[in-house]
């Protein structure tokens, strides 16, 4: 080991596990539901299918030969049907964290800062 690896000190103050498909992100039974491999994928409803529908969503469809084709989702039936989404997350009431330094985060660096200070 050289001298420069002897000198990096690093101390693990605990965890956090942040998952989707829960209520709660943070919730304290996510360690737990990790070790067992619960699914943390669920149904996408049907307002949350419109609002994709909404963004014009262009899905790349990769075929055998190599090839692919962009096609456009324009019905419903096209939509997925399952994700990994996000449980109920409020920055400032779970955390303390001002509302106007909230807002200036998107969601992924909101739940990043949670983490932090789970």
């Amino acid at each position: 080991v050289t001298e420069a690896r002897r000198r990096i000190a690093c101390v693990i103050t605990g965890t956090a596990a942040g998952l989707p498909g829960y209520t709660n992100v943070f919730d304290p039974q996510n360690m737990e539901r990790l070790i067992k491999g619960d699914s943390c994928i669920t149904p996408i409803s049907g307002s949350t299918k419109m609002a994709m529908l909404d963004k014009n969503v262009v899905q790349l469809k990769k075929f055998p030969d190599g090839t692919s084709k962009k096609l456009k989702v324009d019905n419903e039936g096209e939509v997925i049907k399952l994700a990994a989404q996000l449980g109920s997350f409020d920055l400032s009431a779970s955390y303390g964290v001002p509302p106007g330094l909230a807002e200036t985060m998107d969601v992924a660096a909101q739940v990043a800062v949670a983490a932090g200070m789970e």
